[in-house]
């Protein structure tokens, strides 16, 4: 939800078209309802930020498999496109998250056995 929620701001506009689709991902992939405020406030940079995420991930990364990490990619591409505008500052992103998972170009297109 971090990762998403970060997404959302990545290029300082939350659009509304960006919470729905956070809040159908996390309801869909972990059947878990998140309000609009709950997904504003895990956006806020100063309360995670981008370097924190960072490490996050590549904490993460060890515990999730080739499929985890597509789901997440997937979601992610979800909510970037979903306000049909997509700039540089959520493609640095998107290729951030990519490289704190150290997700193969495999993985990266969902190829996983």
């Amino acid at each position: 939800m971090m990762t998403l929620a970060e997404a959302s701001r990545a290029d300082a506009n939350v659009h509304p078209l960006e919470i729905e689709t956070i809040q159908q991902i996390m309801r869909r992939e972990t059947d878990q309802d998140l309000t609009e405020a709950d997904i504003r406030v895990a956006s806020r940079l100063d309360v995670y930020g981008s370097a924190n995420l960072r490490k996050y991930l590549r904490r993460a990364r060890v515990q999730l498999n080739a499929e985890n990490k597509a789901t997440i990619l997937q979601a992610l591409i979800d909510v970037i496109k979903s306000d049909t505008k997509v700039n540089v500052l959520e493609i640095d992103f998107f290729n951030r998250v990519i490289k704190a998972l150290r997700m193969s170009p495999a993985e990266q297109q969902g190829l996983t056995t």
